[in-house]
């Protein structure tokens, strides 16, 4: 994951963030469902206004997230450049949350995402 400030630029100093990852396996459904909550504190200088999601697969879809309890919209990344990113992920794996109340430097947010993915071969 990835955050943006006002204005869709990269901090140069990211937040830092902890992942607590919950998933079971359906082998009859060939399916992976769960849940990600991350704690995120941002430790750049900047004022977070939106969050970047890199899913890093096309098949993982998140869904049903929040923000501090409260629930958010998705919205699919139409371009990374708009984004100001360093690197140059996939812009089908990005989805961006906006947030409804600012994230000052130094303060903090839980983000809780549920994802399902489909497994096929002899995953």
């Amino acid at each position: 994951m990835c955050c943006a400030p006002e204005g869709s630029s990269f901090p140069l100093d990211p937040p830092h963030a902890l992942y607590q990852i919950d998933c079971v396996v359906s082998p009859d459904l060939k399916e992976l469902q769960g849940t990600v909550a991350i704690s995120l504190r941002n430790t750049s200088t900047l004022t977070l206004r939106r969050l970047v999601l890199n899913s890093s697969s096309a098949g993982c879809v998140p869904r049903d997230a929040t923000v501090s309890g409260n629930p958010v919209a998705l919205a699919a990344a139409q371009s990374v450049s708009a984004l100001s990113i360093p690197s140059t992920p996939d812009p089908r794996f990005l989805y961006l949350v906006d947030l409804a109340e600012p994230l000052t430097p130094g303060g903090t947010v839980e983000v809780r995402l549920a994802f399902s993915t489909r497994l096929d071969g002899d995953r």
